[in-house]
C-alpha cells in the first residue's frame, strides 16, 4: 500500500504537470498510462465512479465524448468541507491553470483511470 508520502508525491506530480495536459500522467513509471491527451481518449481510458468516491487525481468532464470540441478535462485535487469536488483545469478566459469547485465550473462527470485503481 503507497505511504502518505507515495500519495503527496503523486499529487504534486499531478498539479506540476496539469499546466501541460499531455503529460499530467507521466511520472507514475514513465508512462501515460494510456490515458492519451484528448478528452475523448481520456473519457475512454476511464470508468465512471461516485463523485462521492471521487479522489485525488481522478478527472472530471463537462460531457461524455458525443460532445466533441465542446468538452473539457480537469483533476480532482481535494474536497470542500461539503464533499464537493474541488479540480483544477485550464482555463483559457481566466489565463491559465485555476482551481475551483467542480459542478460550479461546468463539470458533471466523475471518471478513474484504471490504472490509479
Amino acid at each position: 500500500a503507497p505511504t502518505a508520502e507515495d500519495t503527496q508525491l503523486r499529487h504534486a506530480k499531478f498539479l506540476r504537470a496539469e499546466a501541460n495536459p499531455d503529460q499530467k500522467f507521466n511520472g507514475l513509471g514513465g508512462t501515460d498510462g494510456g490515458i492519451g491527451n484528448h478528452t475523448t481518449t481520456q473519457w475512454n481510458a476511464t470508468e465512471m465512479i461516485d463523485s462521492s468516491e471521487a479522489k485525488p487525481g481522478d478527472l472530471v468532464f463537462y460531457a461524455p465524448p458525443t460532445a466533441g470540441d465542446q468538452n473539457h478535462v480537469g483533476m480532482v485535487i481535494g474536497k470542500n468541507d461539503d464533499g464537493s469536488l474541488i479540480v483544477v483545469h485550464c482555463s483559457s478566459s481566466q489565463n491559465g491553470v485555476v482551481v475551483g469547485e467542480a459542478w460550479s465550473s461546468g463539470f458533471k462527470y466523475v471518471r478513474r483511470a484504471a490504472f490509479l485503481g
